[in-house]
């Protein structure tokens, strides 16, 4: 990665309650147990705009842990999610989050 810095994304101009609700009804439909704190955490901090240190930094969490919850978890729920409400295959990451879950709105 050498000495490149991560660049926060454009927040969303969703609110984070109605953001948090978005993902958080996606998600129950193919997981009982909704959102972790963790996972809720970051759903935030991407709604913000923030990168994985930023989110760290402001939430006293380890960024690499954060990434690794993003990517083998988070994100595949609400891939799986996505893919069942819209028919057709969606993968979710860091870069299109935010695009994807305002669509839902």
């Amino acid at each position: 990665m050498g000495n490149r810095k991560p660049k926060s994304k454009k927040p969303s101009d969703l609110n984070e309650s109605d953001f948090l609700g978005i993902v958080m009804q996606l998600v129950i439909k193919v997981d009982n147990k909704g959102l972790s704190d963790i996972q809720k955490i970051l759903v935030n901090g991407f709604r913000q705009g923030l990168t994985y240190d930023e989110i760290a930094e402001k939430n006293y969490l380890n960024s690499e842990n954060l990434r690794k919850e993003a990517n083998k978890k988070l994100f595949p729920l609400i891939s799986k999610a996505l893919t069942e409400a819209m028919k057709t295959p969606i993968k979710v990451q860091k870069t299109n989050f935010i695009t994807l879950i305002e669509l839902i709105d």
